[in-house]
């Protein structure tokens, strides 16, 4: 092999590496999420902190990730992880709905869970379902894992 046949073989390798290092970052960056979804804030019930049913504060950040707190101070994190919208629709009645998948560890085990989340309309009431098989297809209060958070 000649020299300039050395030099174009090097430079097409640098290249394709090159190419394969952009690409691959692209899946450990986080997802950053739109500032104008509803489901970003913070959201809190004040009855879940004395209760071993569910956190008191749940707090959606725009790069996809989020945090759960035992109290509503924010002072003792119960799990935090990343969260991903893959669906999105308003009904008749302009309350906004989510599909949201969750990942999260607990020690060295990784967490996925489904979550079905209606916004009311006004934006300030969040109410969930979750399973940790599939997306659960209605809002039920009298579902084990229903809870009611109000933003904060």
């Amino acid at each position: 092999m000649s020299t300039r046949q050395t030099r174009k073989f090097v430079s097409l390798l640098i290249l394709i590496l090159a190419v394969m290092v952009i690409a691959g970052s692209g899946a450990t960056e986080k997802k950053r999420v739109k500032k104008s979804e509803e489901l970003l804030g913070t959201w809190v019930n004040e009855d879940y902190e004395s209760r071993a049913i569910a956190t008191a504060t749940l707090v959606y950040q725009p790069d996809g990730t989020f945090e759960q707190y035992t109290d509503v101070l924010r002072t003792l994190l119960e799990v935090d992880g990343t969260f991903t919208i893959e669906d999105k629709w308003t009904d008749s009645e302009k309350n906004v709905f989510y599909k949201v998948k969750w990942s999260y560890k607990i020690g060295t085990q990784e967490i996925i869970e489904f979550r079905l989340i209606k916004i009311s309309d006004s934006g300030n009431t969040y109410e969930e379902v979750f399973d940790q098989r599939k997306y659960p297809t209605e809002i039920d209060p009298i579902d084990g894992t229903y809870r009611i958070r109000y933003r904060q």
